[in-house]
């Protein structure tokens, strides 16, 4: 029996009795059949993005019991959880078994939700916060984001870091350089004053940025920028341009092969086979 038989009789099964439309049935075959090879390669160090931990129906949402399945996942697996100094120790982030949690948005369900599991075992994280929508409302306003209270009582949290996803939320790519460098330096400046702590790591906003924006990132004294390169920690690995795995209702099904050498292959598929079906 081939790879790809495997998975088509485990999709089967599990969808038996469901109301599933066929058309549904069908992408999920053609996903996994690509990914089922992953299973027999050994994990490697990844960096994982989330948005909302949430129970509402939204791409971006993982409910919270998905969220602590994760976190109890990698810990039976005894992942090394790192933080963003680890990230300049080589002989740290390219160990097998190593992880970095990141949120991007700095939404409220974070600070309520994610925040309470993550102390309850111990795990870093984080937090990316576009400066001009704390407090406010996010995602054509289907989110509330956290206020500068909470953000500034996870900054006083030794398990947590903050760090700037710019003012605005905005495409670096299609910013004029004296917006890129705005974006780049006021959110650092504010933050910086308004919680008294340093703030070193940068996340590009929607993962788009140019080899220019790095030079801005560096030159406003940033050691740390972070994309949505679906790719695991490599020794070559810039600092500057760290990869990161994007943790959504969709990901989530595959979560324990996100680790494995060659699954950003899934991600191609996923984009030019499930995205147009």
């Amino acid at each position: 029996m081939g790879f790809g038989a495997i998975p088509l009789l485990i999709i089967f099964e599990s969808e038996k009795g469901n109301l599933m439309e066929t058309k549904e049935i069908i992408k999920k075959i053609i996903v996994k059949s690509f990914c089922f090879p992953f299973k027999l390669t050994e994990p490697g160090g990844a960096i994982l993005l989330y948005h909302s931990i949430n129970s509402r129906e939204h791409q971006l949402s993982i409910p919270p019991e998905v969220f602590e399945e994760q976190i109890l996942f990698l810990k039976k697996k005894n992942f090394h959880f790192l933080t963003l100094a680890d990230l300049s120790q080589p002989e740290k982030i390219l160990t097998r078994k190593t992880v970095l949690l990141t949120f991007d948005d700095g939404l409220e369900d974070n600070f309520n939700i994610a925040v309470p599991i993550l102390k309850k075992y111990s795990v870093p994280a984080v937090f990316f916060i576009p400066v001009n929508f704390i407090g406010k409302r996010f995602f054509r306003e289907e989110f509330n984001c956290m206020n500068w209270e909470q953000i500034k009582h996870l900054s006083q949290d030794p398990l947590f870091e903050i760090g700037s996803h710019g003012l605005g939320h905005r495409k670096f790519s299609k910013l004029q350089k004296e917006k890129i460098e705005r974006e780049i330096k006021q959110s650092k400046e504010i933050l910086e004053r308004k919680l008294q702590v340093s703030i070193k790591s940068f996340a590009f906003p929607f993962g788009k940025y140019t080899k220019e924006c790095l030079a801005v990132l560096k030159k406003a004294g940033y050691e740390f920028g972070f994309t949505v390169e679906p790719k695991l920690l490599h020794e070559d690995i810039s600092l500057l341009e760290l990869p990161r795995f994007v943790i959504n209702k969709f990901s989530a099904q595959f979560f324990s092969d996100i680790f494995k050498k060659g699954y950003e292959f899934y991600w191609k598929v996923y984009k030019k086979i499930y995205r147009r079906f």
